[in-house]
């Protein structure tokens, strides 16, 4: 069994909610910026809250909160996010291309009658 299997597929989309929540400091706002209903977001904390067996925040009806748990999770998650993202986007650029390598595209007759002297005098540095 792979070890990314027990990971739910849910687990990007509830980190991004639950690091919504901790920089606005509020379920209604995030729930505004997410395009979400309050509910909708409370439930994904609470699922969160379920998967990894901690509590995130101490919630009064005035007052959010994090615990120790959860400002140890926010500032990984926000970490996780970027890199995540970081790595969607050099996949995303380089997705045709290796190291070393250039690619070139040429009309037929160009490639046939230049091609050959141009890479002849081309050198890596």
């Amino acid at each position: 069994m792979h070890q990314f299997s027990q990971i739910p597929k849910s687990l990007f989309g509830h980190l991004r909610t639950f690091v919504a929540v901790t920089e606005l400091m509020s379920f209604r706002l995030a729930a505004e910026t997410l395009g979400r209903t309050q509910p909708a977001i409370t439930a994904q904390i609470i699922q969160l809250e379920d998967y990894l067996g901690v509590t995130l925040f101490e919630r009064t009806t005035r007052i959010v909160r994090l615990t120790p748990q959860g400002d140890y999770l926010f500032e990984k998650s926000k970490k996780l996010l970027g890199q995540t993202q970081q790595l969607i986007a050099d996949m995303r650029s380089t997705r045709y291309t290796i190291e070393n390598q250039i690619l070139v595209s040429l009309a037929p007759t160009i490639a046939a009658n230049l091609i050959t002297d141009s890479l002849a005098r081309f050198e890596i540095s």
